[in-house]
């Protein structure tokens, strides 16, 4: 066996590498590998037919992210080319874009199916490879890890040769968005190892949050929320806001708290909470608790014995 070539420290350190690049700033990295899982019926088609849209005009990500312009491939072994046709037409793009396709081989992801992938790109100049559903793409178990890594080395050769890998996968049917999202993926746990970023999708009406589980090249992105907007022939997405995270909740929460009992001084729990209630707040009773027991620890309420020994709030004066 020939001698490993092992390096030093000083030798990484001293090394000088290029500043990252991102095909959609802080969510497809130029040389990366990405999963975008949702349940079923989540949108997460039509975003990934918006991100290549993006990329091939270089235009910004629902007027918020900017792209690097660059060719894309969709790989679609789901939708088939008539549904292709009219979501990429209602989505407003047009013939001249470096968009191309391939539908419904039922090729799976060998070592030479992904061989010839990487040079079609390369001769056509396309820097983002899209695949729908991961599924389609291999006959193995999806929950044993063995399985998944040599499926995931295989894409991974995409990654590796410098053009960025997007592939979209299902979620469990019992996962919720925010209660461990990477987990949330079908499959074995190699899945989200393997993957350079997760991109989490969840759906209310026409309203799409958008969040990452795990992102190797920067801080994980603060959650998006998208609107899917219909009108004749057109369909787009539209950007709605930042998702709060749950200290700006809990914040917001305890200033409408502070600002009742500053208004009704001396009030006591039952009446904040028929107040909460009238108002039309969902202030669940712990969670009025948790608020007080907060704002008395800070400081900034005090509490007083009143008739029948109920417990009155005040506002502190500094």
């Amino acid at each position: 066996m020939k001698k490993l070539d092992i390096k030093s420290l000083g030798e990484l350190l001293a090394r000088e590498y290029p500043p990252q690049r991102w095909l959609i700033d802080g969510l497809v990295p130029c040389d990366g590998l990405v999963m975008m899982s949702s349940a079923p019926a989540n949108y997460k088609t039509w975003l990934m037919m918006q991100f290549a849209i993006s990329v091939a005009k270089g235009e910004k990500l629902f007027d918020h992210f900017s792209t690097e312009q660059s060719g894309v491939l969709v790989v679609d072994e789901e939708s088939g080319e008539r549904a292709l046709q009219e979501r990429f037409k209602r989505l407003g793009t047009n013939e001249d874009l470096a968009i191309y396709y391939l539908s419904r081989l039922g090729r799976k992801a060998t070592k030479d199916y992904i061989d010839n992938i990487i040079e079609i790109c390369q001769e056509k100049g396309i820097g983002l490879v899209m695949f729908d559903s991961l599924i389609r793409f291999h006959s193995g178990n999806e929950n044993d890890s063995v399985e998944m890594a040599q499926v995931m080395n295989e894409f991974k050769k995409i990654s590796d040769a410098g053009i960025a890998c997007l592939i979209l996968h299902h979620n469990r049917k019992s996962s919720l968005l925010g209660s461990n999202m990477g987990e949330s993926m079908r499959g074995s746990g190699d899945l989200l190892a393997a993957c350079d970023i997760h991109i989490a999708i969840a759906r209310k009406k026409n309203v799409v949050t958008i969040s990452q589980s795990k992102n190797r090249y920067c801080e994980e992105m603060t959650p998006i929320k998208v609107k899917f907007v219909s009108a004749g022939e057109k369909s787009w997405f539209e950007f709605s806001e930042y998702q709060k995270t749950k200290d700006e909740k809990m914040d917001e929460m305890k200033q409408v708290v502070f600002a009742t009992i500053a208004e009704f001084a001396g009030i006591n729990r039952s009446e904040l909470m028929r107040r909460f209630k009238q108002s039309s707040l969902d202030m669940p009773v712990n969670k009025v608790n948790d608020l007080l027991k907060s704002l008395l620890e800070d400081g900034d309420i005090y509490t007083e014995r009143g008739e029948k020994n109920a417990v009155k709030y005040f506002v502190k004066n500094n």
